[in-house]
């Protein structure tokens, strides 16, 4: 029952020694070592338990999942033991040439003291040190807990909801996740075996880590769908808040900063704002629910920015266990870029980067985006540190980039593969700025989109020194391309790769608050200084309210936006699917619901499904769309023979099996037996059709 407890602690351990025994205080802080190892964790768990049904067919089950934590828990011995001994033979060395003679006992003893007292009284200092990101942390924890809670099937006396913004995508995600736990997925052969379920006989090319992961904990850990959704999301949110504040801290120097840049980053927004106060003081209705005041600015309008908490992280899984990694490779690419070589050996140097590598190499099935945008980054990077006066140093940088270029790639390559043909599509990556048709300049539009905070991060660059300049330029750069070239058919999914600018860029925004305000008050003072003080106080505070103003309100309306996703019905019809069909059935729908119990809920294909998702996955989709609406012609009209031989015909050759049809439409008696059809099912409004003898192998 609580095996999923073992799958995560198992695999975020294994890591996390790791990574404390190689970098902790050289470089990281402890709360950073903890907070990488999670997605390190859950992407290793995920790949090893992958692979053990493609070489082995040992699918998700109890059996996999005390493979999966037994096989992490002896690696975890094994790691222990030989850091144990490694430390042992340092202490021996270090005994010998200062001529010590301790007990042998006495040694054991005090070490074991240690490892007891040790990282307990590091975490606390390092809470207490930053006081202020902890209380940050905790607040921001509060609020995700509730969005996760409103987002991830809620229970309700009717069935199971989620909020407006999880109404879209929650759906798509089920489908992966049951897919692979008693679905159409869950005899796995490999990555490019996957099978698409709302568009049934077509590859699925998506990147999957995070939904195997929760198909994982459900299938073989033994948890609730809802819960098993929740507990990873807050292990990620953690990690984070905590990475990117780190980030900035680095960066940036300031502690208060840093924290102002998670506020920023978390609410950020437009000039929305200023149509809701207009709205909001001449007493027409402002209609939270309806309006969200980050896009919705003028009437006709739809700004190019999604406020993270809002749009994203909550519903955008991949986003939400993809970004952590992001920013820890970015924190490794700092420290590396902004040390003196010279004082670091080869060794040390090489290691950072090989870690940087691996967690780039990982990123393609976690976050396709996320690894596009990190190659970009580090390219620019690579090119501007490049220590052109510096010639004695040109082969240790040559060498170290190489280091991280080969890991990352022998890593990344096996699985780019799946995803070369899609993007060789008609939609994918081609020139169109997003404020084209707006009848707008850029400067305009993006001013609007992004505010105050747009500003900031501009005029921030005048506090900046030069590798703080070449680092946040070469993310800036990328956000100009996520600006002008659609990397999808839907051009909102382009904000997942300007996230990753606003990583950095709200640190700039969030320093340049910083460097304005004025200094401590001193004993004495003129009043007229005391005057300008209190001045500046003042307009910083509206400036700061002011950027994140928009964004507020639009995480104030999530609570109001909650939609039924899934009723006891679904339930009741879904569960029959599921223990009474073969996992390989193709049923044709008399609707294109994107929630529908057939996939999101029995994993099984639907013959075509939302065409939403057909589109932004680049399928050509159109063939298919004209087929279906013929077979709904005749699916009403099927008393005459020639048609109930017609529609047969195009079923036997998209191997459909099942018809689930919903609302008003019903088959009569002498229909069902005219075409050899039968009555399987019948829930309220929805009624499950078997055919009798399809003629497909």
């Amino acid at each position: 029952m609580f095996e999923w407890i073992f799958i995560l602690i198992s695999s975020t351990l294994f890591p996390f020694i790791f990574i404390y025994h190689f970098f902790y205080k050289t470089p990281f802080y402890l709360l950073e070592c903890i907070a990488i190892s999670f997605p390190i964790g859950i992407a290793l768990s995920s790949f090893f338990s992958f692979y053990i049904g493609v070489f082995f067919q040992i699918y998700l089950s109890k059996s996999h999942s005390w493979i999966v934590s037994l096989f992490f828990f002896t690696l975890t011995l094994i790691e222990l033991n030989f850091f144990r001994n490694q430390k042992r033979n340092q202490n021996q060395n270090q005994n010998q040439k200062k001529n010590q003679n301790q007990n042998q006992n006495q040694n054991q003893k005090k070490n074991v003291i240690q490892i007891e007292t040790f990282f307990l009284k590091q975490l606390i200092n390092e809470i207490y040190t930053n006081d202020v990101f902890s209380i940050a942390l905790f607040t921001l924890m509060i609020l995700f807990l509730y969005l996760f809670h409103i987002h991830f099937l809620r229970y309700t006396p009717d069935g199971r909801s989620t909020a407006m913004n999880g109404f879209a995508d929650l759906p798509f995600h089920e489908n992966i996740i049951n897919s692979f736990i008693h679905g159409a997925n869950s005899k796995w052969k490999g990555m490019n075996n996957l099978k698409t379920l709302f568009y049934s006989n077509e590859k699925f090319v998506y990147p999957i880590i995070c939904n195997y992961h929760t198909a994982l904990l459900v299938g073989a850990g033994q948890g609730g769908l809802r819960e098993m959704l929740i507990i990873p999301s807050i292990m990620m949110i953690f990690s984070f808040i905590t990475l990117l504040y780190f980030l900035n801290l680095r960066i940036f120097k300031s502690r208060n900063g840093a924290v102002i840049s998670l506020f920023m980053f978390f609410f950020s927004g437009g000039l929305g704002f200023i149509t809701f106060l207009k709205r909001l003081l001449t007493g027409t209705d402002v209609n939270l629910y309806e309006y969200n005041y980050v896009q919705w600015i003028d009437k006709g309008k739809e700004y190019f920015w999604w406020n993270p908490v809002d749009a994203m992280l909550p519903n955008q899984r991949t986003s939400l266990f993809g970004y952590p990694i992001v920013i820890s490779i970015f924190i490794l690419l700092w420290i590396i870029l902004t040390v003196d070589i010279k004082r670091n050996s080869f060794i040390k140097y090489a290691k950072a980067f090989s870690l940087a590598g691996f967690l780039t190499g990982i990123l393609p099935l976690i976050h396709l985006h996320c690894f596009f945008a990190v190659a970009f980054v580090s390219i620019l990077l690579c090119i501007f540190f490049f220590p052109i006066t510096k010639p004695n140093q040109w082969i240790k940088y040559i060498t170290s980039w190489s280091v991280f270029g080969i890991v990352s790639n022998i890593i990344a390559f096996p699985q780019l593969l799946m995803f070369f043909k899609r993007a060789t599509k008609e939609g994918f990556a081609k020139i169109s700025p997003v404020w084209i048709g707006e009848n707008t300049n850029p400067f305009s539009y993006l001013f609007k989109a992004l505010g105050i905070l747009l500003i900031l991060s501009i005029i921030g660059i005048i506090f900046l020194n030069s590798k703080q300049i070449k680092f946040y330029i070469s993310t800036l750069l990328l956000a100009i391309f996520g600006w002008i070239v659609l990397l999808q058919p839907w051009k909102f999914d382009n904000m997942k790769i300007l996230q990753i600018w606003f990583f950095v860029a709200s640190g700039v925004a969030a320093n340049t608050l910083v460097q304005y305000w004025p200094s401590p008050y001193i004993k004495n003072e003129k009043p007229l200084i005391k005057f300008m003080r209190a001045i500046s106080i003042f307009f910083i505070i509206i400036i700061f309210i002011s950027s994140i103003f928009s964004g507020v309100i639009s995480v104030l309306r999530l609570p109001m936006k909650i939609a039924g996703l899934h009723s006891n019905e679904d339930y009741i019809v879904g569960n029959w699917i599921t223990y009474n069909t073969p996992i390989d059935s193709i049923f044709f729908t008399d609707n294109d619901y994107h929630a529908s119990p057939v996939s999101t809920i029995a994993g099984r294909q639907i013959y075509f499904g939302f065409v939403g998702w057909s589109h932004s996955h680049g399928i050509d989709y159109f063939e298919r769309e004209k087929k279906k609406n013929e077979m709904m012609k005749l699916l009403d009209d099927l008393e005459n023979q020639e048609k109930v031989d017609k529609f047969n015909q195009i079923l036997d050759e998209e191997n459909i099996s099942y018809i689930y049809l919903t609302g008003y439409r019903k088959l009569s008696d002498s229909v069902m037996k005219k075409a050899d059809l039968k009555e399987v099912l019948s829930v309220s409004h929805i009624t499950v059709i078997q055919r009798l003898y399809p003629h497909f192998d």
